[in-house]
């Protein structure tokens, strides 16, 4: 019996050390592995502060065996997700006590914490708690942020530091809960004095949320600004427009693109032209005279179509591919001519400019003579018999401001804003190379534009609302009240006995007779700064135009046509640009200028319309 007794003790104590081994219970009752896991009686924070915490854990049991560390895992996000976690090894204090101290934390900010203890063998996790950092809004660094998408082209975090500091960087990243040990980016760059900084994130995706913190040091104290987020625009489908057809021989053609919103967000795969023998060309279409000619990507661009058939009917139009799929712009027919027959040109080339005078000068006709303007007070004419430049008289002591020119006969008046802020109206005798005042001052009336009409010169008030009528025969101005008041920047422009405003693609009527404004058809693009010119009884812009309708990306050559009697505007040929890249054409200045003379890439260029006929914009129902 006893022999009996003591074999089945021995089985008992394998099955003991067994179920120790695997954990595995044997019978309703039987070993528990908790009895062997370290037990946790308390999990508290002894200190806080604004950017730090010490976490204490007292230790009940080691269950019955060494215990060999601690982590503590903290995170602004309730825990729930490890990636936004971060955790700091516990260290051993007397025999039960652990502890771990948090530093780098946000001011103002609930953190969640949870305890993890392990022995030889076994783990034990404590209770979810939280604390909340104190706050440093009474701290001697003040933060001013904002953030924004700026326009399909980059996500913008900027902030002002109030307060002297060591150094500054911030964190950014598609989550909000933003900390300085995270994996995120810490470079920063300081664009403007007064302590004004800012990031610009170009590689982003769209359709997302980007949050950014930024922070400084000084000594070993960390400061945080609050939590900034801008969210990037939804994918669309990109849009394209196609340039008149121009130039057009037996074998070549020249015609251009420009896309109408930025580039870097429309993530595009690819550009170019279809070009067929029947209407509507497609990129996948395929017949046999069908072309697909691909071009850089770039946000406008002028290009010559070659190993064109002679006497053969083209239809050309632009494309461009995104992720959206295929956008097509505005399709045009034309013609290629015989071997030998004249080549219509728009656009001919008058001279170049003078040494140092800015591309963006102010341009205006007095009979043969052009004469040119710029910021620096200087006036060139250039003779269209002699084809010589002449320098004249400098312009009136003027502040860099917007100017405007207005040929009358054999005079030139010029408005002009004087050091000491008189307002006044020069203008210059082109016999005598000579300026003369007129009126020293205009009741502090800041005036801009300058259009002839009906033996009148007529300003825009910037000041206050109306415009000023400046009488060339008698000497006199007087203002034209008005309930529209004309913000900078704007043109003005006459045809046929009224005054026109236009500011950015809008455009108002005034007619001289009744006195009344109205509203007419916007421009199809906006601009402010663009050079005016009048021929056959239309009105020409070109110039201080931007294709994207959310942001100006430099001006480009775009010709339009407004009709007065139809009140609708038509897109005529490109101003041609000799080089590729970036473009930037507009007036220096108001001026309307005869016979189609416009300044582009430090040349003279005039437009012939009578040769800009080559192509038909093929309508769609």
């Amino acid at each position: 019996m006893k022999k009996k007794i003591t074999i089945l003790l021995w089985l008992l104590g394998i099955l003991t050390a067994c179920v120790r081994e695997t954990g595995i219970p044997v019978g309703e009752n039987s070993f528990a592995e908790e009895a062997y896991r370290p037990e946790i009686a308390l999990s508290a924070i002894d200190l806080i502060t604004c950017y730090g915490a010490t976490v204490r854990v007292n230790l009940k049991s080691a269950g019955g065996r060494k215990v060999v560390g601690g982590v503590c895992y903290y995170s602004l996000d309730s825990l729930v997700r490890l990636e936004y976690s971060d955790s700091i090894p516990m260290t051993l204090q007397g025999d039960s006590v652990y502890i771990a101290k948090l530093a780098g934390l946000i001011p103002g900010e609930d953190y969640h914490c949870r305890v993890l203890v392990k022995n030889e063998e076994w783990e034990s996790c404590s209770e979810k708690f939280m604390f909340t950092t104190k706050d440093n809004a009474n701290s001697e660094i003040k933060f001013y942020t904002g953030a924004k998408f700026q326009a399909y082209d980059y996500v913008d975090f900027y902030a002002q530091v109030d307060g002297s500091f060591d150094s500054i960087g911030f964190v950014y990243g598609k989550d909000p809960y933003l900390r300085r040990n995270s994996s995120y980016s810490e470079k920063i760059e300081k664009f403007q004095e007064n302590h004004q900084y800012g990031i610009y994130i170009t590689d982003y995706k769209l359709n997302t949320t980007y949050y950014c913190r930024f922070f400084v040091f000084k000594g070993e104290e960390l400061y945080y600004s609050s939590v900034l987020s801008a969210k990037t625009a939804k994918m669309v489908l990109a849009e394209i427009s196609t340039s008149p057809v121009t130039n057009v021989s037996s074998s070549s053609a020249k015609t251009g693109f420009m896309l109408l919103l930025g580039r870097s967000s429309l993530k595009i795969k690819r550009l170019g032209f279809c070009l067929g023998t029947s209407l509507h060309p497609t990129v996948e279409r395929g017949e046999e005279n069908d072309r697909v000619i691909e071009e850089t990507i770039m946000d406008y661009n002028q290009i010559e179509l070659t190993g064109l058939l002679p006497r053969t009917t083209y239809y050309l139009r632009a494309f461009v591919e995104n992720a959206s799929g295929i956008a097509y712009g505005e399709e045009y027919s034309f013609t290629t001519k015989a071997p030998g027959d004249k080549v219509n040109e728009p656009w001919k080339k008058v001279t170049g400019l003078p040494e140092y005078v800015s591309e963006n000068a102010i341009l205006v006709r007095a009979g043969e003579n052009l004469f040119l303007a710029d910021s620096w007070r200087e006036l060139w004419k250039y003779n269209l018999s002699t084809l010589s430049w002449k320098k004249c008289a400098d312009l009136p002591e003027l502040k860099h401001e917007r100017l405007a020119l207005t040929s009358v006969d054999s005079v030139l008046y010029c408005n002009y804003n004087s050091q000491e802020n008189n307002y006044g109206l020069a203008c210059y005798n082109i016999t005598k190379d000579e300026w003369i005042s007129l009126i020293d001052s205009l009741d502090s009336c800041d005036f801009r534009g300058g259009v002839l009409c009906a033996g009148k010169i007529y300003y825009i008030l910037e000041s206050g609302p109306g415009l000023i009528a400046y009488d060339v025969q008698q000497g006199k101005y007087g203002i034209l009240g008005s309930s529209h008041v004309f913000p900078w920047p704007y043109y003005i422009f006459s045809v046929d006995s009224c005054i026109y405003v236009g500011r950015g693609n809008g455009i108002l009527q005034y007619s001289l007779s009744s006195g009344a404004w109205r509203s007419r058809t916007d421009a199809p693009y906006a601009g402010s700064l663009p050079y005016l010119f009048q021929k056959d009884g239309y009105l020409y812009r070109c110039g201080g135009m931007f294709a994207y309708r959310t942001s100006a990306q430099g001006y480009l050559p775009i010709l339009l046509r407004y009709d007065a009697v139809g009140d609708n505007w038509q897109r005529k040929a490109d101003c041609p640009v000799e080089n590729v890249g970036f473009i930037n054409m507009y007036s220096g200045g108001d001026a309307i200028i005869d016979d189609g003379y416009v300044v582009c890439e430090e040349c003279i260029w005039q437009y012939f319309p009578e040769e800009d006929i080559d192509c038909q914009l093929i309508t769609v129902d």
